[in-house]
């Protein structure tokens, strides 16, 4: 019978209601069901017959028996006045007990609802909280030990995915607020390997992926790859995405792994199977101002720890990298000495994105649609100190002679242009 989309909405949904409702008819009236109540029942109120009885029998003390002489009453008679005494007692702490807990759930949830309305937040406070008690129902020390942090950070050890999922969210969450989890996650092999080896699942949930990645962000200045074998490869897939924000964090952790010297090291032995820096040299072509630095300070690095790794992509570098600053924006305008020659915006692009778009396309500002003047200048002039500095560098290490400096240097930026424009930029500085 043909309905209407409203009606057959209705329809569909009384079905679903009286399905369920047939389903707990069903299940109340099974014994075991009924059984299961009864013993919920009496458990619950086990602690009011207690009090009952004993404040009952403490006002009617009438313990006289036939066969019992005059002494043995009265010991008999101080003995069950004690004994419902200390039962009334327990009762009592026992209904205390259960209006402290219900009170500090109360105030817990009612702090995650100003916190997060999220429903795995106040699935892992609730853990978190239960956890607690069964430690200090052992030893009342580990309260002040085990934090919110240090309970997260545990769970990145679980064989519940669900608990690693809620794991990484809260520490998440935390390093956003300020809290620092480097110690406690790097002194740990297992739970370090397991994050980095995270960053390379190209199947399954993003957002977990997308967590680890923001979480190794913040640890990778402690990081040393000679400790991890093959998280380098693992990084390096994230700029090989086309989701923007992953691309974004995987140069954010190369740029904190390449600050130390041995991790350079490194990275320029995986070279031959990465082409890392092959990618980054592509990368300078991008328009997105912020991100053209990341690679540019990435380089920087590898020409000072491992130049004889570098040279080799010399003769494609040194013109990305003269391009790039011919083609930053300067409030000064250079002098027209001659036509600047502008980066190939599409070269070398589609190796970045699997759908073949420029990677400006992809990664996000800082401020929605649109970023303010004064953040557009900050970033320019990060990205002018990347550039030049990454030009020093590569002459001040010696990676190209000073002639092919010089005929390069002609090549791509003739009549002068290139003295123009760095005199722009000192004016715009000073």
């Amino acid at each position: 019978m043909a309905t209407g989309g409203g009606g057959a909405h209705r329809t569909l949904t009384d079905l679903e209601h009286e399905i369920k409702c047939h389903k707990f008819n069903a299940t109340f009236l099974s014994t075991g069901f009924i059984l299961a109540m009864i013993l919920a029942i009496f458990d619950m109120s086990s602690p009011f017959i207690c009090i009952g009885l004993s404040s009952w029998r403490l006002w009617h003390r009438a313990h006289a028996g036939a066969s019992i002489g005059e002494a043995s009453l009265a010991n008999l008679t101080k003995a069950l006045t004690l004994l419902y005494a200390l039962v009334l007692c327990q009762g009592v702490l026992f209904l205390w007990l259960l209006w402290s807990i219900w009170r500090e759930d109360t105030t817990v949830q009612k702090r995650c609802k100003n916190i997060s309305r999220e429903e795995w937040f106040k699935k892992f406070v609730k853990a978190y909280t239960k956890d607690i008690r069964e430690r200090c129902a052992k030893d009342l020390a580990v309260a002040e030990e085990v934090s919110l942090l240090s309970y997260a950070v545990g769970l990145l050890e679980s064989g519940s995915q669900e608990e690693y999922l809620s794991a990484a969210r809260m520490l998440d969450c935390l390093i956003k607020n300020g809290q620092d989890a480097s110690a406690l996650i790097l002194g740990s092999r297992r739970k370090a390997k397991r994050l980095l080896d995270t960053l390379g699942i190209t199947q399954g949930s993003t957002e977990l992926r997308l967590l680890a990645a923001r979480i190794v962000a913040d640890l990778a200045g402690g990081i040393r790859l000679a400790q991890f074998p093959g998280s380098l490869q693992c990084v390096s897939l994230l700029e090989a995405t086309d989701r923007p924000e992953l691309i974004v964090q995987g140069l954010t952790i190369l740029q904190r792994l390449a600050r130390d010297p041995h991790n350079c090291v490194d990275i320029c032995k995986d070279e031959e199977h990465s082409d890392i820096v092959g990618r980054l040299t592509r990368m300078l072509d991008s328009k997105n101002i912020r991100y053209r630095a990341m690679p540019a300070q990435i380089l920087e690095n590898l020409c000072i720890h491992c130049k004889e790794h570098v040279s080799k992509k010399r003769e494609i570098l040194l013109p990305k990298v003269l391009a790039g600053i011919l083609a930053t924006e300067t409030k000064t305008k250079p002098e027209a000495s001659g036509s600047i020659p502008q980066p190939d915006d599409n070269e070398g692009t589609h190796e970045i994105s699997s759908e073949g778009n420029d990677i400006e396309m992809q990664l996000p500002r800082h401020t929605g649609h649109k970023a303010s003047d004064q953040e557009n200048e900050d970033d320019m002039r990060e990205l002018q100190e990347a550039l030049l500095s990454l030009t020093f560098v590569i002459i001040h290490e010696e990676l190209i002679s000073s002639d092919n400096f010089a005929r390069a240097v002609h090549e791509n930026a003739p009549d002068g242009a290139l003295v123009d424009k760095l005199k722009a930029i000192v004016d715009d500085n000073c």
